[in-house]
């Protein structure tokens, strides 16, 4: 739909206030969609560092994402500030790119990953907002060549569980191409399974070369690994089932091969401290049945070594 689009909120099916309509500008296209019962972070001041325990909003969280043509990050993160104002939140806090903290804002903050959502480093856009109730919402926006791309996150107040009643079910529900493990910063991922997804990368069908351009995920496991002088990491590559596993296999360990070389080459990584491997498509984190599923599956993790 071109211009403008309607955008159906899903706080009805947490919290208290009543389903509404957003209005974006431009042409609009939602990328992706997940709920989840428990943790995100959306900070509250500008992040250096260790993340702050205010930092940490736990709730029942929606989040959405949104590419758009024909209208810039600031003009969507206004749109979207001033109709949550009408609704009663007020704004907490409010930065731009350098002044949230960049690098460490960015690889702290809950994103949902590439394709459907994309941070540009130098040019990226948040707001806070909240309401008496305890109501949140956060507004990220950014540019990605000629489009932009806004991530709305909403987190209401789970609802209390009567005495002797049943536990609240924790399970994560997902929809569309999310995996929310792979949007959490890489140090978490590493603390939590010893591997990380490296979601900023994207690889063609049949395709193994990176293009020549910066990948903000290659950034943050350079830096992790520089913070971490002794580990050693194995990159892993996965690919979509098109084609034999033989070839497969293959091809994502050609694909793990580029990431390791663009690691030595632009980031300074010893190539003794990386080592790759293919896996072909034994190890999809979605059917291949449609695009979306496919491009999740073209893939690159790092896999933490043995510290010798």
């Amino acid at each position: 739909m071109r211009d403008r689009l309607r955008l159906f909120c899903m706080a009805a099916l947490w919290g208290p206030l009543p389903a509404f309509a957003l209005v974006l500008p431009g042409d609009v296209e939602q990328t992706a969609q997940a709920s989840l019962r428990g943790e995100v972070i959306l900070p509250r001041v500008p992040l250096r560092g260790a993340v702050p325990q205010e930092a940490r909003q736990s709730g029942a969280v929606v989040q959405t994402a949104w590419r758009v043509t024909g209208a810039t990050p600031f003009e969507l993160t206004q749109a979207l500030e001033r109709q949550f104002e009408q609704m009663g939140f007020s704004v907490v806090f409010t930065c731009d790119t350098e002044a949230c903290g960049g690098f460490d804002f960015r690889f702290s903050y809950t994103v949902l990953p590439e394709p459907d959502m994309h941070v540009d480093l130098s040019d990226f856009r948040y707001v806070l907002m909240e309401t008496a109730a305890g109501e949140t919402r956060a507004i990220l926006a950014s540019r990605g060549g000629t489009r932009s791309f806004v991530q709305l996150t909403e987190v209401s107040p789970l609802p209390a569980v009567p005495l002797g009643g049943t536990p609240i079910d924790t399970d994560v529900a997902q929809s569309q191409s999310v995996a929310p493990d792979s949007a959490a910063p890489l140090e978490a991922q590493f603390t939590a399974r010893g591997a990380a997804v490296l979601d900023d990368l994207v690889f063609a069908t049949g395709e193994a070369a990176l293009e020549n351009r910066d990948f903000s995920v290659l950034a943050a496991l350079a830096a992790w690994m520089a913070a971490h002088p002794q580990a050693r990491v194995v990159l892993v590559g996965h690919s979509d089932n098109d084609g034999t596993l033989a070839a497969n296999i293959r091809l994502s360990r050609a694909r793990a091969q580029s990431v390791a070389a663009r690691l030595t080459a632009r980031y300074g990584i010893a190539p003794d401290r990386l080592a790759v491997e293919g896996a072909g498509w034994l190890a999809p984190r979605a059917p291949n049945a449609t695009q979306e599923g496919r491009a999740q599956n073209r893939r690159v993790e790092a896999i933490l070594a043995p510290t010798p």
